[in-house]
């Protein structure tokens, strides 16, 4: 008996329409995909679908976020807190734009001027400590008969001079103190954006192992995992018996049940009652 002739695609001859029959493009079948080619053009996935990756709702990047909202937000505070102690402390509401404050409030500027008029800044000591020199020159020339010489014009420039040094170097070190405290402010709120970007990246990888995580799970099942849900279970295993030959039925002499001390009677009970007797 002669095989059949299997009909070749008319594409795959290099026919085209208007010279292969219509007889024989009704008799050829395309080639069906195979189960891993059509999983491949799925996507690997089969029937079920990766829902999409929404961070939004990862603990772990809400509680990061949450925290670099509220360290932040601490973080400012605190170094407003600074500029204005270093205003007060200096004593010159001027320079708050200078060490970073542009809306000084007029409470703070108050207390920068009393602090100043009363001496206790560094601006009143500066200002205390300059009155003093000048004075001290000016009695040491009033002593020696020559307080209307030049030398009180020349002692009195080196005096200013020396005031001008000390009110800069004050300056400087505040600003010094003010740029440190900005330095590490900006590093605790780069550590807790590092520790927000780590947390979304953990979500991520969440995402990509776990994913269902992210509502996977309440999807329908695949017909492939319902088919082994459902599955029964498998038939208990019975010893197989020769024919004509049945197992003896012996009574087992060990038993279940729990055997209690106090319902069997002691073989001592009437032994005090003898010994009283006898005794």
């Amino acid at each position: 008996m002669a095989k059949a002739k299997a009909i070749s695609s008319p594409v795959a001859t290099g026919w085209s329409y208007a010279n292969v029959p219509p007889a024989q493009y009704a008799a050829y079948t395309p080639p069906q995909a195979t189960p891993i080619a059509q999983a491949l053009a799925d996507g690997g996935g089969g029937d079920q679908t990766r829902p999409p990756f929404d961070f939004s709702t990862d603990p772990g990047y809400l509680a990061a976020l949450a925290a670099e909202q509220a360290g932040s937000a601490q973080l400012d505070a605190s170094m407003r807190a600074a500029r204005e102690q270093a205003v007060v402390r200096f004593g010159d509401p001027g320079l708050a734009a200078a060490f970073g404050i542009g809306d000084l409030s007029p409470l703070t500027a108050a207390m920068a001027q009393q602090a100043t008029t009363s001496g206790i800044s560094t601006l009143g000591q500066l200002n205390r400590q300059r009155d003093l020199n000048q004075q001290t020159l000016q009695n040491q020339l009033a002593a020696h008969g020559i307080i209307r010489s030049g030398d009180l014009g020349w002692r009195t420039g080196q005096n200013q001079q020396n005031y001008a040094v000390d009110l800069y170097n004050a300056q400087q070190g505040v600003l010094d103190q003010l740029a440190s405290a900005a330095a590490s402010t900006a590093s605790q709120k780069q550590t807790l954006h590092t520790n927000v970007v780590n947390a979304l990246t953990k979500a991520y990888q969440t995402y990509v192992g776990n994913p269902d995580y992210y509502g996977l799970a309440g999807t329908t099942p695949s017909p492939t995992t319902a088919t082994q849900a459902a599955a029964p279970a498998p038939a208990p295993v019975v010893q197989p018996q020769m024919p004509g030959f049945t197992a003896p039925a012996y009574p087992s002499t060990h038993s279940t049940a729990p055997v209690s001390r106090l319902a069997t009677p002691s073989p001592y009970r009437y032994q005090t009652a003898r010994n009283v007797r006898f005794g």
